[in-house]
This record gives C-alpha cells, sequence and structure tokens, in this order.
C-alpha cells in the first residue's frame, strides 16, 4: 500500500525564519546567553551577509558553533522553556502558501513530514503545534548520510513528533 508524503522544509521554508535562529535570540533575551557572546562570535558575520558581502552559511557556521558551545550546559528546564516560547510567540510566522498547502495535504489525508537542520527540540514542538506527526530532524539526517540508513520508499528515516 502505497501513500502520498509531503515534504516540508521549516527554516525559510514553512517558518520566515530559522528555529535555531530564535532559539538563539531567546537565549540572549533571557539573559542565559550573554550579548557579549553574540558581538564577539557572531554579529560581523551576521552584518557581512545582512549587507550582500558574505554568504549565509559563514553567518549559520558562525552562530550554531556558539550556539552548540552554550546550549551544553544549559539546565532542560530553562531550554525547555525557551523552545517553547519560540514556538508559541513566532510559530504561526508561516508563510500563507506553504500553511494552505500544509492544510490541504492533511485534509486529503497525506502524510505531511516536516523536515529541519534545527534542533529536533524545536522541530518537534513545530510539528506539534501544526499537527505534523512524523518529522526528520538533522540527527536523523545526518546518521542516514553516514550510514546511509534508508526507510520507507523516500530514503529518509522518519521519527514520530513528540505531543
Amino acid at each position: 500500500m502505497s501513500q502520498i508524503a509531503a515534504f516540508f522544509d521549516i527554516d525559510g521554508t514553512i517558518y520566515r525564519n530559522s528555529l535555531l535562529i530564535e532559539h538563539f535570540k531567546k537565549l540572549i533575551k533571557y539573559e542565559l546567553v550573554h550579548l557579549k557572546e553574540y558581538e564577539d562570535f557572531i554579529k560581523e558575520a551576521f552584518k557581512k551577509w545582512d549587507e550582500r558581502q558574505g554568504d549565509y552559511e559563514s553567518y549559520m557556521l558562525s552562530l550554531t558553533e556558539k550556539y552548540k558551545s552554550v546550549i551544553k550546559g544549559l539546565p532542560t528546564k530553562y531550554n525547555e522553556f525557551i523552545a517553547d516560547q519560540v514556538v508559541n510567540l513566532k510559530g504561526n510566522r508561516i508563510y500563507t502558501y506553504t500553511r494552505e498547502k500544509i492544510f490541504w495535504h492533511q485534509a486529503q489525508g497525506h502524510l505531511v513530514i516536516f523536515i529541519s537542520g534545527s534542533p529536533d527540540f524545536l522541530v518537534s514542538r513545530m510539528a506539534h503545534k501544526w499537527k505534523v506527526m512524523i518529522i526528520a530532524v538533522q540527527s536523523i539526517i545526518l546518521k542516514m548520510m553516514s550510514y546511509q540508513v534508508k526507510s520507507l520508499q523516500c530514503g529518509i528515516p522518519l521519527i514520530k513528533s513528540k505531543p
């Protein structure tokens, strides 16, 4: 039995920005990351990208390197709170066209799958908000690339989103 599946990339396709970037901004806002961390390690790369003198990949590389280092020591309860805040406050900033397509595929009974390079704890919250039961996140995609893991006919291993 085959089933139609619709894949939607969250960062920049469904959502107007990156969930990871929004999470990092909230870490600064709630003073769990000092603004100096941003200014010393990310601001210049952002400025170059913003002024079209640098590329997005360099900006994201700067941000993700700093993000990984600050999130490692972050207590889970703070991370959970901020992740909830990101999705509650920003989760409706969805492009109209993609919102309509998500609803259309759901109404047709199609399998709707969110994919993203953002951390799974953000992606699963976004999926729950939009009633998408399956996600493919960066860690799974990287594992697929490293180990050539295959699942279903689409070749991407899938996991159920957390309610």
